[in-house]
Order: C-alpha cells, then structure tokens, then sequence
C-alpha cells in the first residue's frame, strides 16, 4: 500500500481555524509544538498539493494538545469547519435543498480527491440514519476520527436538519476492521 496522502485544501483551512480561533499567538504555540517539516506544511499549504497523512495527523495531533489542552475530542469543531469552508458559493444554496444522505453519498464519491488509498462507504440504516464507513486508513491516533466526526456532522448541518447527530462506534484504533460512525437526524 502507498503513504496515504491528504489534499492541502485540508491544511488550508486548517490554518485559517486556527488562526481564526486561536489568532496569531495560538499559531505561533502549535507551530513551536511542531517539527520544522510540519510547520512548513502548515504555515503556507497550497490548497492543490498533496501531502502526507501522517504529517497531517500530526498537526491535528499537536492542535489538540496544545490549542484544546488536551481535549482532542474538540477536534471536531475544526471538521465541522473544514465542512463549512468546503462548500462555497452557489453549492452553499444547493446543500441546503439535498437531503443527508444525499450530500454524504455525493461526499463519498468525492472522498478521493481529498485523500489517497481510503474509502467512504455509505449504508443506509433508514430513513434517517447512516453507516458511514471509512476503509484503506490506519490513523495512529483520535484525532482524525474526531475530526471526521465533526464532518460528518458539518454535513448534516450544513442540509438544515434537525438534531442532526454522529456517533464513531467503531474504530481501527480499537482494534476494529474499520473506522464506522452511525449519522441520524430528525
């Protein structure tokens, strides 16, 4: 299997949260948490390259030690973000009309221009529920998950439902075969 790669329109809006949240000295900490290679990947990406997933899981890593003190967990307000920042313009309009499932569907087929040697795998549970199911990566710590997790709900959000939820019930990290969170709203 290749080094799965992330898109650095990832890390583009990785920089803008923390600057956005944290300012300019939240900044300064997490680039001093970090290693040279990462602070460069961070301090100026390029929203069309791509780069390591394991440089940016460590990035992710060292924002939730360092900006949320430990609390990774609240990772999931940059996935929330990176969600919100995603969809521009005119799509802004459109998601609001797409039901859940179909803004996730459409998100799973886009999954690989985001990131390398992964899938998004989508089931529907019912009428208001989904597995969504993450295949191809081995991410070495929570964070990821937690960020994803706040994707995920980002989308539901972004669709203007009501009590919109995700749960990560399953993860690699735990030994699972793959990374699965259950998304329902009402």
């Amino acid at each position: 299997m290749s080094a799965v790669m992330t898109k650095g329109a990832t890390l583009v809006n990785l920089h803008d949260f923390v600057h956005e949240r944290f300012g300019p000295d939240g900044f300064a900490r997490l680039c001093a948490a970090l290693p040279e290679q990462a602070v460069k990947m961070v301090g100026s990406p390029n929203a069309t390259e791509w780069y390591p997933f394991a440089d940016y899981e460590q990035v992710l890593r060292a924002c939730g030690e360092v900006l949320f003190e430990g609390a990774h967990e609240k990772l999931d307000q940059f996935g929330a973000y990176n969600l919100q920042k995603s969809i521009r313009g005119v799509y802004k309009i459109i998601v609001r009309v797409l039901s859940p499932e179909t803004l996730i569907q459409k998100s799973a087929r886009l999954w690989s221009t985001f990131l390398t040697e992964s899938r998004l795998e989508v089931e529907r549970l019912d009428k208001n529920r989904l597995r969504l199911t993450v295949t191809g990566l081995a991410p070495t710590h929570a964070v990821w998950c937690h960020g994803l997790r706040g994707s995920f709900l980002g989308s539901l959000q972004a669709c203007g439902v009501d009590e919109a939820a995700v749960v990560h019930d399953a993860c690699v990290l735990g030994g699972a075969p793959a990374c699965t969170f259950l998304a329902s709203w009402r």
